[in-house]
């Protein structure tokens, strides 16, 4: 009961934080710390205690899941150098640089520790950065950040997991370990896909025999990064890449059924679930400080660190991270300007060092990191470990200052980075839909041709109206992308306005049928199936 308890005491945090957002001009993620730590004062609060081991289990698959279902995958290739130096170059230089740093400000914890929290301090959080910048990022660099998150979380767990294994032998080889995160990558995406591929071609298969009610393809869709996650771990290799592989799959198999009820459904959970897991991720963080601060200041193993050289070391490490970070991004943008001048490929003039600057200061953390500082070993050779309070200390300091970092820079660098020359998602989405319409007005064309014989007059007539009628949707959208300035303004006015227009009479018909109801001339069935009609009339406009 008490578990219960704490799950609702939780999510009630969460929700309370959401409504308080929208009042208050303070980023979500922060209204979420603050709303932890202020339920765990020690005087009064409550302790939300969740494992370590099934802190990872319940919360990472899911949200790395659907971060690799929903980025582009074709635009991956355009962005796949930089992306890839992001998610494995720079987190080798971070865990290098940074861990040898720690050692030198705390040379009571052992290195391999050091390298493990430079390790666990190295992956990014695209969720938390989407929150900061409230949408505004430019879409190019949104993308990276995301493919680079989605990326770096393995390789910087899978170094964190060779740095643990050094700490508890004391022994480290650097092919053995280098091999052994070659393993845990390769084998983490190939066991993902392959899950949800046999997953996919199962529910496809069942689904063409009508065995699926609409429930059922939503129910399984979400156990696939679960039992990906848990497969992987089995085998040692890298649960989270296993979770972006089976995203990767998923999307690449589109297992999205046709059933119209099955997608609104999958679209309405899957945004509410990683709303909640997203918001309780940020709840524990905040609720877990004043428990991790007053057991660092009453550790009496390290008693030679006052509370303000821990503060100074968060900033000092915090500084250490965000200038490994510029320096490998502003140095990757020169020298690609560089080897394309050589090789004389052309390329767009881009203002370096500003992009460099906002793609630094995105790069906040966030709760891969709170999930793996926790997994530190309590006990090491048989003794407790006396600096795990001290680098858990570290972490959230960190999380919480690349935070502040993040909500303060990145409103100033848009100031000054221009934004996408094309929103190509968007014209890729116009080109797509005038494409689908073109292809319906040429089936309506042969239809009505091949119906129309035999027909008597009064068929005919009727038959044409209903045609005409249907076209006119259709040749509306393929005016959008006229190349006639105005042609293409008058199709998109008209759009819009009807648009809005049907949103207004889909509301009117909303409140007519609650005056029914009201007035018993309907029951709550009848309502219920109106009112749901009504719903996917207007989902499908917005």
């Amino acid at each position: 009961m008490e578990l219960l308890n704490l799950i609702f005491l939780m999510f009630m945090t969460v929700g309370f934080a959401r409504i308080l957002a929208n009042v208050l001009p303070i980023p979500l993620p922060f209204l979420q710390i603050a709303l932890g730590a202020l339920i765990a004062i020690p005087s009064y609060g409550v302790r939300i205690e969740i494992e370590p081991e099934i802190f990872m289990v319940l919360f990472i698959p899911i949200l790395i899941w659907v971060e690799a279902y929903s980025l582009p995958k074709n635009s991956f290739a355009k962005d796949c150098g930089p992306v890839l130096g992001m998610a494995i170059g720079l987190v080798v230089l971070t865990v290098i640089l940074c861990g040898f740093f720690i050692n030198f400000l705390l040379p009571v914890i052992p290195l391999a520790a050091c390298f493990a929290l430079a390790a666990v301090l190295a992956p990014t959080d695209a969720v938390a950065v989407a929150a900061l910048a409230h949408g505004k990022l430019p879409e190019r660099i949104s993308r990276k950040l995301g493919y680079e998150s989605l990326l770096n979380d393995g390789s910087s767990l899978s170094l964190f997991a060779v740095a643990i294994t050094a700490l508890l032998s004391g022994v480290f080889s650097p092919v053995e370990a280098g091999f052994k995160l070659i393993l845990m990558a390769v084998g983490g995406l190939a066991v993902g896909g392959a899950i949800s591929w046999l997953v996919g071609k199962g529910k496809s298969m069942m689904a063409a025999r009508g065995f699926f009610d609409p429930i059922t393809p939503v129910f399984l869709m979400l156990l696939v990064p679960f039992a990906a996650f848990v497969m992987a771990e089995h085998l040692h290799l890298s649960g989270i890449l296993a979770a972006v592989g089976a995203g990767w799959m998923q999307s690449r198999l589109e297992m999205l059924p046709k059933n119209i009820q099955t997608r609104m459904l999958n679209r309405s959970v899957v945004h509410v679930i990683v709303a909640l897991l997203e918001g309780a991720c940020f709840v524990i963080l905040g609720n877990a400080l004043p428990g991790i601060l007053e057991g660092t200041v009453s550790n009496h193993n390290l008693n030679t660190f006052s509370l303000f050289d821990l503060s100074e070391y968060v900033v000092l490490i915090t500084a250490s991270i965000f200038v490994t970070r510029f320096v490998w991004i502003y140095g990757y943008k020169k020298l690609t300007v560089l080897y394309k001048r050589l090789t004389r490929t052309p390329h767009k003039p881009e203002q370096d060092a500003l992009v460099s600057g906002l793609m630094t200061v995105a790069g906040v953390r966030g709760a891969i990191t709170l999930a793996a500082v926790m997994s530190v070993p309590v006990v090491i050779a048989g003794e407790l470990f006396a600096g795990r309070d001290i680098m858990i200390f570290l972490a959230m300091g960190v999380i919480i200052l690349s935070l502040v970092v993040g909500a303060l820079g990145i409103p100033v660098f848009l100031r000054f980075v221009q934004g996408d020359a094309e929103k190509s998602q968007a014209k890729e989405v116009l080109l797509a839909k005038v494409t689908a319409s073109s292809a319906v007005i040429r089936f309506l064309e042969e239809w009505e041709h091949t119906h129309s014989i035999g027909k008597d007059a009064g068929e005919a007539v009727m038959m044409t109206e209903v045609l005409a009628r249907v076209m006119a949707d259709y040749r509306q959208d393929v005016d959008a992308l006229d190349s006639v300035d105005n042609v293409r303004e008058r199709a998109q006015a008209m759009e819009a306005l009807e648009r809005d227009l049907r949103l207004k009479a889909i509301g009117v018909q909303r409140k007519a049928l609650f005056k029914l109801r009201r007035k018993r001339l309907i029951d709550d069935e009848a309502m219920r199936q109106l009112i749901t009609d009504l719903d996917y009339s207007e989902a499908a406009l917005q």
